[in-house]
């Protein structure tokens, strides 16, 4: 059973994780709704700015790091919350210990 404080704590990290992986979805879903279904709405600022050169510039130096960094750092915060890791000495050995937790409902990004 979860408790209330670690439900609210689960909730906020669901919420982060889907805040920094929500530029890259976005992205993926224009360019999808753009070159496979033809639908250039959502993809047409995208356009604009890249008649820019100075703005299209910026852009291809912040989103690969948006993109990638966000998602990257969903995946690790989700996956701290369902999964655990241990290191402790044994004799003269490091054993590592990685638990997965599977709780029903609980949904994570990433």
């Amino acid at each position: 059973m979860i408790r209330s404080e670690d439900r609210a704590g689960l909730r906020r990290r669901a919420l982060l994780g889907a805040a920094l992986v929500g530029p890259s979805a976005a992205f993926i879903t224009a360019a999808l709704l753009k070159y496979g279904l033809g639908v250039s709405l959502f993809f047409e600022p995208i356009e604009r700015l890249s008649r820019n050169p100075a703005a299209w510039r910026v852009f291809n130096l912040v989103s690969p790091v948006v993109f990638l960094v966000g998602s990257l750092l969903a995946v690790v915060l989700n996956g701290l919350v369902v999964a655990g890791f241990q290191l402790r000495r044994v004799e003269q050995t490091l054993t590592t210990t990685v638990t997965l937790r599977l709780r029903p409902g609980l949904a994570t990004t990433g």
